[in-house]
């Protein structure tokens, strides 16, 4: 079972990469978009390495303490993520199309999301 588990991930991780030089190849070069889709690969496989040790050491990764900061994190970075969406509405001549603006929206919400998360996680559930 372990040695299908590490064969299966060991293709994903192959796959994952051959995909990323690829996409590089054909898009000639670092471009931006080769770039971001470099930072995302990396991310993931990052998180995907320290998953694999994590269940190969049988460790519980989803408790009830982790479920309730990141519970929290969300309902918090919600909130607050409004804010910026208000300030893109009210700035909005600063972008030329609705793409841009969804984007950076995004990108602010994900930021946001993961200093909640940190915060929580540093700092502890006050209850």
């Amino acid at each position: 079972m372990k040695k299908t588990r590490l064969m299966s991930f060991s293709f994903m991780v192959f796959i994952t990469v051959l995909g990323l030089i690829a996409f590089i190849v054909v898009s000639r070069g670092f471009t931006n978009a080769a770039i971001y889709l470099t930072v995302l690969v990396g991310l993931f496989l990052i998180l995907g390495i320290t998953t694999f040790i994590q269940n190969r050491k049988n460790v519980v990764d989803r408790d009830e303490l982790s479920e309730k900061i990141l519970r929290t994190a969300a309902a918090r970075s919600f909130v607050i993520s409004f804010y910026p969406w208000v300030m893109l509405m009210i700035f909005n001549k600063l972008f030329e199309d609705s793409i841009t603006k969804i984007s950076v929206g995004l990108g602010m919400m994900a930021v946001i999301f993961v200093a909640n998360y940190l915060i929580v996680k540093i700092m502890g559930l006050k209850e």
